[in-house]
């Protein structure tokens, strides 16, 4: 199994303004998987609610929870994602595994007026992080927690 997967190859590109080719040399990423559940209890006034988080890198786990108030499941969902990417000390490719989706498609689509817009300043953490840091997120939805209740339950 390979540690480092090549995101491109040279790679030669015809720049239109200058007239001239570009070449862009290989740059390889370490493969890291995120697992994030989220979790909140909206009964009470509080609204407390938590992460967990399992960080995964070659065969070397670590399990992360944080607490927080007066907050939804999905926002835990991307506080999760938010704090696992600053974590990473360079640019990964990373698959971001979790059981519902977090709005990243709809995040343009509505104003910040909108109701349902009201992650949107996660979202946009969000984003800025991976952007910042350099990596590439691959989203994976696990409506049925096949893959991610597996790996969470053998880190309590």
């Amino acid at each position: 199994m390979m540690n480092y997967i090549p995101l491109f190859n040279f790679i030669k590109s015809y720049n239109r303004r200058n007239h001239k080719w570009l070449q862009v040399e290989v740059i390889q990423v370490k493969e890291v998987k995120l697992y994030v559940e989220g979790h909140c209890n909206s009964m009470n006034e509080q609204k407390l609610g938590y992460y967990i988080m399992v960080l995964e890198y070659k065969s070397i786990r670590k399990k992360f929870r944080n607490d927080f108030d007066k907050t939804t499941a999905n926002r835990m969902i991307i506080q999760g994602l938010i704090d696992g990417i600053k974590m990473l000390k360079e640019p990964c490719k990373i698959d971001a595994y979790m059981k519902t989706p977090i709005g990243l498609v709809k995040l343009k689509k509505y104003d910040d007026n909108s109701p349902k817009a009201r992650k949107r300043d996660l979202l946009h953490k969000l984003v800025d992080s991976i952007i910042q840091a350099g990596h590439q997120v691959e989203y994976h939805i696990d409506v049925h927690g096949e893959k991610i209740t597996p790996v969470i339950k053998r880190m309590v």
